[in-house]
């Protein structure tokens, strides 16, 4: 309640600035022709010359017809004609934003359905997540994932100066040209034991041109040498900093390749070292003393040039059986929830998940980064200061899609049979009514080597045989660690009186007088209702009562716009009605009632206003989530 008296009115403004950064994407294709001088050169020479012109030029006319076959216009617009939704929507255009999206650095996932080259006709979650993500980038409001007339028209003024999917740039720099491909400086050649992990096999050194930003699409590997396929579980591309680029290890297929098809970008005129790497296989018995290779057999770079000779070859390793490396037991973590979890939007340091491993008898370990994989609905901007702590120390994580990496600089050293807890942690910031589900895709996302060795080992769990996302669990599928789930709670509306309103005096007649101020404290999502009911009670300092008129109440926000009114009080003048919908964002809402005085009032009146948010506000709403909002008190 809020009581005014004609001589005390106070008031103040509150307001909340929220700013998004939009990204814009700029593309561009150069074809570099080499000048030769005249009388330096052969015939032959120049026949050679014009033949890998034509040859540039066929690749190029090649890349537009696909684009242009794919339903995809020239300049990389889809056309929309309808709202795009979950669960609902299928078609050629759901398949087209997702190659978009895909292509624009918003990828739907890392393998299977929605991934790059695997794009679907429906619009799921997955879609939805994306399209979310893509809105926060963009100053799209609301984030919830629904690809209506608002994005639409946001997208079409992206795409004016966006690449042809799968062809993301850097803001201010157009594509480049040419990508150079070159050995590196190669790993000593060693044995290859069983189970070790993220063994060194070739090292590559990818140069962007000057002229613009590469997005090196795939990288193609082939098994060479005397060394069986089977003999290795999985191949990965290694970043600089020692992180995983390949999201899920690829396997060999019937030609003996695998291609690792998750894109990175390198930045014009700069050199990004890679590594190719074999996770080996747990049993090696059978092939014990071959010696295999990994080649660098192709590179696809989108639409630039690849320049280098091919295949490149690192080093052999021998496969070993019998060098007993060090294990690691991964178990649920101390302050691992265990539970599915309803949370506010506001939550604050909450524990999403936690493991503890521990080391085995034959060796110290090192433990030297761990990646999550938030599979849940939530998008990255739903989620804030997520972190790893270790023994009392926070490790920001590194955010590359869905995935969270922690990178422990130096490694965290566990001792022979000493275990270390690893706890994810995080804010909850918005999201209403989605999910989150902080899982471990892998068992090679946790990345530990042995230090008498230096072998990478592969973390061991109890397991069971299926997903159940009522608990945390190990499993013999994907995810490995399969966490419990966490429900982001609907949004939430809490109204208190706002006593703001400077002390002062009102005169008969006064249009426009503030009369009451309220604080309505929205979060999660934006509310709205359709109808606010106020009682008027007035009381009498003398004088004459009963022909005083109180008219045109109206209700105002912080920034003076009338948001709801103006509508005359009831007959009896006790109470007043206003049907309007109403929505506030999210954050702090100062609302002010207004009305206008005759010239009956006398000194010393008092008008109360008052309302009780739980009975009086009708039909409160979460504008996400649609779900019914109780207001307290």
């Amino acid at each position: 309640m809020s009581k005014l008296s004609k001589r005390t009115k106070k008031h103040k403004i509150v307001s909340i600035v929220l700013s998004i950064t939009t990204t814009l994407w700029l593309s561009g294709a150069v074809v570099l022709v080499p000048v030769v001088a005249y009388g330096q050169t052969t015939i032959a020479d120049l026949q050679v010359q014009i033949q890998a012109l034509l040859s540039q030029i066929t690749q190029l006319q090649s890349q537009l017809a696909t684009l242009q076959g794919s339903g995809v216009v020239s300049a990389g617009a889809c056309t929309f004609t309808r709202s795009l939704f979950v669960g609902v929507s299928r078609g050629e255009d759901v398949k087209c934003l997702q190659q978009y999206l895909n292509g624009a650095g918003f990828t739907l996932a890392s393998s299977g359905g929605g991934s790059v080259g695997n794009e679907t006709t429906f619009f799921g979650s997955r879609t939805r997540n994306a399209v979310s993500r893509w809105q926060a980038a963009n100053s799209v409001s609301p984030t919830a994932g629904y690809f209506g007339p608002i994005s639409q028209a946001k997208y079409t003024q992206v795409v004016a100066v966006a690449p042809p999917p799968g062809v993301p740039t850097v803001p201010g720099v157009s594509l480049g040209s040419g990508l150079t491909v070159a050995a590196g400086v190669q790993p000593a050649a060693t044995l290859a034991p069983q189970s070790a992990t993220r063994i060194p096999y070739t090292v590559l050194n990818l140069t962007a041109s000057a002229d613009g930003n590469i997005t090196v699409k795939s990288i193609t590997v082939e098994r060479t040498g005397l060394m069986n396929d089977s003999a290795i579980a999985g191949i990965v591309l290694i970043d600089t900093d020692g992180t995983q680029i390949t999201q899920t290890a690829k396997t060999l297929n019937s030609v003996h390749q695998a291609i690792l098809k998750d894109a990175f970008v390198i930045p014009a005129g700069t050199t990004k070292r890679v590594t190719v790497a074999a996770n080996m296989a747990s049993s090696l018995g059978s092939f014990a003393g071959q010696i295999g290779f990994l080649s660098v057999v192709a590179v696809d770079a989108g639409g630039a040039a690849v320049l280098g000779v091919l295949p490149i070859t690192g080093v052999g390793h021998t496969i070993n059986s019998t060098l007993s490396i060090g294990s690691v037991d991964i178990t649920r973590g101390a302050l691992d929830p265990n539970t599915n979890s309803t949370k506010e939007v506001g939550t604050t340091a909450y524990n999403f998940a936690a493991v503890k491993l521990t080391a085995g008898s034959a060796e110290k370990i090192r433990l030297h980064s761990i990646r999550w994989n938030q599979s849940g609905s939530a998008a990255v901007t739903d989620l804030a200061n997520i972190e790893v702590i270790v023994d009392g120390v926070n490790y920001a994580t590194k955010v590359s899609g869905d995935f969270y990496t922690a990178i422990f600089d130096g490694g965290i050293l566990i001792g022979k049979g000493l275990t270390k807890d690893i706890t994810l942690r995080g804010d909850i910031v918005s999201g209403s009514a989605r999910t989150v589900f902080f899982d471990i895709r892998k068992d090679t996302d946790v990345y530990v080597t042995g230090e008498t060795f230096g072998y990478g080992i592969t973390v061991s769990a109890v397991t069971v045989g299926v997903v159940d996302d009522t608990n945390s669990q190990f499993t013999a599928v994907t995810p490995f660690f399969d966490a419990s789930k966490v429900d982001i709670a609907a949004g939430t509306l809490v109204v208190s009186s706002n006593n703001t309103v400077p002390s002062g005096s009102i005169a008969n007649g006064a249009n426009g007088v503030p009369l009451a101020s309220f604080k309505f404290d929205v979060t999660g999502e934006p509310i709205s209702w359709t109808e606010l009911k106020f009682t008027i009670a007035t009381t009498s300092g003398g004088g004459t009562d009963g022909d005083e008129l109180l008219t045109n109440i109206t209700v105002v926000d912080q920034n003076g716009t009338v948001i709801a009114g103006p509508q005359d009080p009831t007959a009896q003048g006790n109470t007043v009605t206003l049907s309007d919908t109403v929505t506030l964002p999210v954050g702090i809402n100062i609302l002010t009632v207004k009305g206008n005085l005759d010239n009956d009032w006398e000194d010393g009146d008092t008008i109360d206003i008052s309302f009780n948010p739980k009975s009086d506000l009708t039909s409160v709403k979460g504008d996400v989530s649609g779900d019914t909002i109780t207001p307290t008190p």
